[in-house]
């Protein structure tokens, strides 16, 4: 009996890929269906991770990670996106990346850390909205309440779960 293994190259197992953003760049990114990426690199050795991409989006695995939750603004008014990571690395590359790990930018600082998945792309947006799974909104007390009556419509339009 002869068994073969064939392996899929074109997708990598993500699971659930998250974002933060402020509430206006995610209402944008629900009319037009579409992210926006930022252009260049931080860093010069991020180039290499870019792989000769300009464009780019960062996500993480986590919900809980240091950099959205640890984020000192007294008035920010802010969402967590939730994508299905599965889904969309089939349609676009992306690349783990920890800035201070082996493979990093950066010197490991004590109590230091950042990773991400790094969405690349040549492209200045991307389309985004078929793979929104929820919206968390996510509020400090000071927070200014903008925007929400919009968000909300454009969420039960594209019937997108919210907390």
């Amino acid at each position: 009996m002869r068994v073969e293994l064939h392996l899929s190259l074109s997708a990598s197992q993500r699971g659930e890929l998250y974002h933060y953003t402020d509430k206006a760049r995610a209402l944008r990114m629900l009319r037009s269906g579409k992210l926006r990426l930022a252009i260049g690199q931080a860093m010069a050795s991020e180039y290499a991770f870019m792989r000769g991409r300009i464009y780019s989006a960062s996500f993480t695995r986590s919900r809980f990670g240091a950099f959205h939750m640890n984020l000192d603004y007294s008035s920010y008014d802010s969402v967590m996106l939730t994508f299905d990571g599965d889904k969309l690395s089939e349609n676009y590359k992306i690349i783990p990346i920890d800035f201070f790990g082996d493979n990093g930018a950066q010197k490991r600082s004590k109590g230091k850390s950042e990773a991400e998945e790094r969405l690349v792309s040549n492209k200045p947006e991307i389309d985004v909205i078929r793979y929104l799974k929820r919206v968390d909104f996510i509020r400090t007390p000071e927070a200014e309440e903008t925007l929400t009556g919009s968000f909300l419509l454009q969420l039960k339009k594209h019937k997108i779960p919210y907390a």
